[in-house]
């Protein structure tokens, strides 16, 4: 048998490598056993679905025009509609870029 670095046979990996390919393994098979069986465990497929949509509902705090921290939600939800209007409107080209 051929040996590698260290000692170690060829085509072995040890240590967090190996660890790791085998998480992503387990993680694979555990994913195609839901898809197989999602007819008979619907409740199992429904919580890996929903473990996956991960959103995130706050906004953190935003500087406004004249450095000036916005931290009321309606504050910043006109912030931000104010900002996509500059960016969006129909005064410039799609070439021509807008700073603010």
């Amino acid at each position: 048998m051929e040996c590698g670095n260290r000692g170690r046979p060829l085509g072995k990996s040890t240590g967090m490598l190996s660890e790791h390919a085998g998480m992503q393994q387990g993680r694979l098979r555990s994913t195609w056993n839901l898809a197989r069986d999602v007819k008979n465990n619907k409740k199992g497929f429904f919580s890996y679905i929903s473990s996956k949509r991960k959103t995130r509902e706050y906004v953190g705090p935003l500087l406004n025009e004249v450095g000036v921290l916005v931290t009321e939600d309606t504050d910043k939800a006109e912030l931000l509609n104010a900002f996509f209007a500059s960016v969006f409107s129909a005064k410039s080209g799609p070439q021509e870029s807008q700073s603010l």
